[in-house]
């Protein structure tokens, strides 16, 4: 079963497929979403879950402890979606397509 990830504060908005990543999702979609390792240790793609839920993934609690957890935050190149999923991210995501950043 999909579900929908909508990004603020751009608005954004995509599908992902059962046992794919948010990250792995809106990099297919086309957005330009921060990140570097993909193994859940560097913490460039951490974003703040706003409403919905997610499977953490395999995340060493060094990475992100149940206190970062409790305050919302989850590492997207690891998280999949349970629920319908609203996000905020550091940083605007970009469409490939367009070049342009998303607001």
């Amino acid at each position: 079963m999909a579900h929908r990830v909508t990004l603020r504060p751009s608005g954004h908005s995509y599908e992902v497929e059962e046992g794919k990543t948010v990250l792995q999702a809106g990099l297919d979609a086309g957005y330009m979403l921060p990140y570097s390792c993909r193994a859940g240790v560097c913490r460039t793609c951490r974003g703040t879950i706003v409403e919905g839920k997610v499977d953490y993934g395999a995340v060493h609690a060094t990475y992100l402890p149940d206190s970062d957890k409790a305050k919302g935050f989850a590492l997207l190149c690891q998280a999949k979606p349970r629920a319908a999923w609203n996000g905020w991210k550091n940083r605007h995501p970009t469409s490939r397509s367009s070049g342009c950043a998303c607001r």
